[in-house]
């Protein structure tokens, strides 16, 4: 039993590093990203039992092993421990990135939330324009909403992914410097992924982009009557999103590379530090989180964030001093917030 056990944890080891190493190859496959996307974090996990078993047994090789790989696992996923030091305010700005789940809850507890910390900058994706039945139940309306940030002193823009005769749904972009240049990403062939706007804060310009990219689907075969055909469903709706993803992020990454100015990037990305969407950005911009922010950085869902899917991505030229993401319970996406500074 303890033989077995042993090539076990020798085979979980060659899965893990492969699976790892995989992540920063140029080989692309929509089934073998599906796999390397969801079966990282079940590595670490089984990793966790493996060093556990491992320590019972007084086999210290299996732990060091085990130990080295859970480290990993920590780290591709952007955990951390501390965060640096916030400087005093000074010239920088903060800007606020947040799914608002259409306004489900409520714009009125949206409008509460960014209204708590006045962000300099604000991106909200899944921004429900209409006069609908959602509206109907809500006492605060997306007019009403967008009024509202003007009265606080914002300069507001909106751009719709989908358009329909009682409104649109899409993304807003909102500042307090005028917008210039407003324009509406469409990217890979799908309308509204993105929204940009040029801002000038005091004598440096930004470019600032909102984003929403594909999903992954609506099929989800392990909430009620479970069958193999909508499993199957559920598996081509993932290599779909992987494989949509992947076109979106390669148009988008070659906007920002054609940009003269500084460029944020915040939104929900759908994807997980454990995918090579991540690794692809990576190579490109930082991530505001392993910059600058604390813990596991996860924003997915509300009641038990477990998923990082929402980012914050800078390119040469800036610098994040501090990222948090906010406990709030207005949406099934957590807000981030980060205050921002320039560097020469």
């Amino acid at each position: 039993m303890r033989r077995v056990l042993s090539v076990g944890a020798l085979l979980w080891l060659a899965g893990a590093l492969g699976a790892w190493a995989a992540l920063y190859t140029d080989y692309f496959s929509p089934t073998a990203e599906l796999f390397l996307g969801l079966s990282l974090p079940i590595w670490a996990a089984l990793g966790l039992i493996v060093g556990l078993w491992a320590l019972a047994q007084r086999r210290g090789w299996v732990v060091m092993l085990a130990l080295l790989c859970a480290i990993g696992a920590a780290y591709q996923h952007g955990l951390r421990l501390l965060s640096p030091d916030a400087p005093e305010r000074g010239e920088d700005f903060s800007l606020l990135s947040w799914n608002i789940f259409s306004a489900h809850r409520g714009f009125a507890r949206v409008l509460e939330e960014v209204l708590q910390y006045r962000p300099d900058l604000i991106l909200l994706q899944e921004v429900y324009n209409a006069d609908g039945d959602l509206a109907r139940r809500d006492p605060l309306r997306y007019g009403d909403f967008r009024q509202a940030l003007r009265a606080a002193g914002y300069y507001v823009a909106f751009a719709p992914d989908q358009e329909q005769p009682w409104g649109a749904y899409g993304l807003l972009i909102a500042s307090r410097w005028p917008l210039e240049a407003v324009r509406r990403l469409d990217l890979a062939g799908r309308i509204g992924v993105g929204i940009v706007a040029d801002v000038r804060i005091g004598n440096h310009p930004l470019r600032l982009i909102g984003v929403h990219l594909y999903t992954t689907g609506q099929e989800k075969p392990w909430r009620g009557r479970s069958s193999w055909s909508r499993w199957r469903t559920w598996l081509r709706q993932m290599q779909e999103g992987y494989m949509r993803r992947e076109a979106e992020l390669r148009e988008l990454l070659d906007i920002i590379r054609r940009s003269p100015y500084p460029v944020l990037v915040g939104g929900d990305f759908n994807t997980t530090p454990f995918s090579r969407h991540y690794v692809l950005l990576s190579r490109w911009l930082g991530d505001a989180h392993r910059h600058a922010g604390r813990g596991l950085g996860a924003t997915y869902s509300t009641s038990k964030p477990l998923l990082r899917i929402d980012y914050q991505w800078f390119s040469s030229g800036l610098r994040p001093l501090e990222m948090r993401v906010l406990p709030d319970r207005a949406s099934d996406h957590r807000p981030l917030l980060a205050r921002w500074i320039f560097e020469p």
